[in-house]
């Protein structure tokens, strides 16, 4: 069983640009619309989204392996692991009106 087809190199920069503008987006939805500071956006939203990219990714990928050894197939794949827009925006938006809401019964502003 081979690790890598023909299709995977497109499949891989498709997810890959989605990825790229769905991280772009984090970025100007976190620092132009809610005002967020760059060193909480680079420095532990971004490393954080990219290491569950990774992790989902590399998960996915042997969960189809151990599925495609215990069938005997060839013909499996992962599921390619990504954030949706709808997501993204929706965390952008709540996570937001989290920290108001705590910032407003708390003593810490």
């Amino acid at each position: 069983m081979r690790w890598f087809v023909r299709g995977d190199v497109d499949g891989f920069f498709g997810l890959a640009l989605d990825n790229v503008v769905q991280l772009m987006l984090i970025v100007g939805l976190c620092q132009f619309v809610l005002g967020f500071p760059p060193d909480l956006i680079y420095g532990r939203i971004l490393p954080g989204a990219a290491v569950s990219l990774l992790v989902g990714n590399i998960f996915y990928a042997w969960q189809a392996r151990r599925l495609a050894i215990a069938t005997g197939r060839t013909d499996i794949c992962a599921l390619p692991y990504g954030m949706q827009y709808g997501l993204v925006i929706c965390s952008c938006i709540f996570s937001d009106a989290a920290c108001r809401v705590c910032r407003s019964i708390t003593w810490i502003r």
